[in-house]
């Protein structure tokens, strides 16, 4: 099993990518968990393998996973974790034409995809309940849902947010269950949105524009933890554009009066707060300039400024309270 060819290739790659049965792989996972760890000449791990070469890869990658959990973390020269590739896979899918196979092929990406999301973010083996989970079916454009009962994708939405997910799987996640986007995380008690104040998001301003228009009242819901505000949450740890904060005040002025519970700054002070330039995480690995050409800490100071000003503009008279 330690075997390479000359691409850098171990036996289990190689399975992979000539789509052999899945019990032949299984087969091959009998060896220690590190041969799901082994990369060839690219970067790329069994798991990474499987996403671009698999048809329907849910299967086989259900099984690498849960020989070894820790892979979905594990980033390809390019820069790419299996997570990456499943959301951009699993965009492509949907845009795809051909009918007949599309639904098929989509429903085996979701499935790899929340599969990926939870470990990614959890980094616990696979459980009993989430296989039932992921073999229900999908109707050809959204999901079934379960009457009566918390819908998975309510908590799915949740993981989504705090992760370097595109626009578009966000966008298709709220078509499918709207309701997802008033429920509480559970763990957090906050809403979907307020993931976005930290969130890694390539597309986070997008995403947090796309979710006020579709819920407007997310503004006077206060966190479940802390018992802030949306404005106050992203005005403390969010560098973003004078536009979507005035989204924000927009939907609820009166945001602009309540104070952090913790420091008791009103939201034009916080916006000026020093802001974590590493709030990504995926910025720290040796493909950074990528990031930086999505968007990431592009110009961050004059984003603060212009946050800064732009709170105090909507409450001028704030500035005395702050000299008192």
């Amino acid at each position: 099993m330690k075997m390479v060819d000359d691409s850098g290739a171990t036996p289990l790659h190689q399975a992979i990518e000539f789509r052999c049965p899945v019990e032949v792989v299984r087969v091959l996972l009998s060896d220690s968990s590190d041969i799901v760890l082994a990369t060839n000449r690219t970067g790329c791990t069994p798991v990474h393998a499987a996403i671009k070469h698999r048809i329907r890869p849910y299967e086989v990658v259900k099984e690498l996973v849960r020989k070894c959990p820790k892979v979905v973390h594990c980033r390809n020269k390019a820069g790419d974790n299996p997570l990456d590739l499943v959301y951009a896979r699993y965009i492509k899918c949907i845009e795809c034409s051909i009918r007949d196979r599309k639904k098929e092929i989509k429903k085996s990406l979701w499935r790899t995809l929340v599969l990926i999301l939870r470990i990614y973010k959890t980094c616990s083996v696979l459980t009993d309940g989430l296989d039932k989970d992921d073999d229900k079916d999908d109707d050809d454009d959204e999901l079934v849902e379960k009457k009566g009962e918390d819908n998975d994708m309510k908590s799915i939405l949740h993981l989504m947010l705090q992760t370097n997910v595109p626009y578009e799987i966000v966008d298709l996640t709220l078509d499918r269950d709207p309701g997802a986007i008033r429920c509480f995380d559970k763990r957090s008690k906050c809403l979907p949105i307020f993931h976005l104040a930290n969130s890694a998001a390539r597309h986070r301003e997008q995403i947090m524009s796309m979710m006020l228009r579709r819920y407007p009242s997310c503004t006077k819901v206060k966190d479940g933890g802390s018992g802030d505000l949306l404005l106050g949450k992203v005005a403390e740890y969010a560098v973003l554009s004078a536009k979507l904060f005035c989204e924000i005040v927009a939907a609820n002025p009166n945001a602009l009066e309540v104070p952090d519970s913790r420091t008791g700054l009103y939201p034009f002070m916080l916006a000026a707060t020093p802001k974590r330039k590493e709030l990504n995480a995926d910025k720290e690995h040796a493909f950074s300039k990528q990031f930086e050409d999505w968007g990431f800490v592009q110009n961050q100071d004059h984003l603060q400024l212009d946050a800064v000003y732009t709170l105090m503009r909507e409450k001028p008279d704030f500035v005395e309270l702050a000299i008192l």
